[in-house]
């Protein structure tokens, strides 16, 4: 019974896993997202990625190179869908730890921490964090990248063309 109990454990982590990507249709660009790239919309995570992606910028720091791009738009009060890449030596790196949330001009946090989940078809971290109902001029989206000893932390503009409405 315990076996059974364990297969089928193991089937349902599996079949999570490559819920959202993994198959022969596969649009990731590390980073580079294409035009209307869809999850799915329908899986059992509850999320679609459809939209534009449009990059917030690259950074280098400490040895990594951090890139990051918003698909959709980013209006106030509603989740921002981020997709985050992490590069060491030209390489991906998928065992870091990351998180994103909006900050104002004096650094303060905005939204809570959203943290980044790997997809290995498309080399990126992909990061949901909530905007504030009301953003200010001048708001970022600061990514924090803990990996082994190095703890780096970047910002990029917060692109929202709602801005004062």
């Amino acid at each position: 019974m315990k076996r059974i109990a364990t297969l089928c454990m193991v089937l349902v982590a599996s079949l999570a896993l490559a819920a959202c990507g993994g198959g022969a249709n596969n649009t990731g660009g590390g980073g580079n997202a294409p035009a209307n790239k869809a999850c799915g919309g329908d899986h059992d995570h509850g999320h679609s990625h459809e939209g534009e992606a449009e990059k917030l910028g690259t950074v280098e720091k400490d040895g990594y190179k951090i890139s990051a791009s918003h698909i959709g738009e980013m209006v106030p009060g509603k989740e921002a869908i981020l997709e985050i890449s992490v590069e060491k030596d030209g390489k991906a790196v998928p065992d870091a730890q990351i998180s994103a949330w909006i900050i104002d001009t004096s650094e303060k946090g905005l939204t809570e921490r959203g943290s980044g989940e790997w997809v290995a078809d498309e080399n990126l971290y992909d990061c949901h964090v909530k905007m504030p109902a009301d953003v200010p001029k001048g708001a970022k989206v600061r990514i924090r990248v803990r990996h082994g000893e190095k703890d780096v932390t970047v910002d990029f503009e917060a692109h929202d063309e709602h801005e004062g409405s």
